[in-house]
């Protein structure tokens, strides 16, 4: 008996037998163009990742980068704000006040803050010292308490 071989009346396991020689060659051709496919994807695959790992790296070089500048930023915002905070104090003689928002100017430097730091001192006549405020500082709250301290209960 030939295994390729179908007779013209099969019976019943040579018709199983055919079927499942059949369904074994279409699986391992299959399988072959599977391996084919994947073997020839694995330069544009190794691409990707390279790609990928850069694009990682530059994201983290950026990310540390911009927290570098925001630090900067916040310690310029602290020393403006002190700086102005200074000056309202001496222009309104002790008055309460709020100062709403601040924004740091470009190419502020050490110099200008001591030549406003002059100033304020030279309109109060007096010194005015000027120190980097506390990290947890909120304007936010220092409002509320003034809003409130001005406010009398209702009875």
């Amino acid at each position: 008996m030939n295994i390729l071989a179908v007779a013209l009346y099969p019976n019943l396991p040579e018709t199983a037998s055919f079927m499942l020689i059949g369904f074994v060659v279409v699986i391992g051709v299959l399988a072959c163009l599977m391996l084919a496919t994947m073997l020839m994807g694995m330069p544009f695959k190794m691409a990707d990742q390279k790609a990928a790992k850069k694009a990682a790296q530059a994201k983290e070089q950026a990310r540390l980068e911009a927290e570098k500048l925001a630090k900067q930023q916040n310690a310029k915002t602290q020393e403006l704000a002190g700086v102005i905070s200074s000056a309202v104090y001496a222009a309104l003689d002790g008055a309460q006040h709020r100062i709403v928002s601040v924004k740091p100017a470009e190419g502020l430097t050490p110099e200008i803050l001591a030549v406003l730091a002059a100033a304020a001192a030279t309109v109060s006549g007096g010194a005015v010292s000027i120190r980097q405020a506390p990290p947890d500082f909120n304007w936010a709250a220092s409002g509320r308490n003034a809003i409130f301290a001005s406010k009398t209960p209702k009875k």
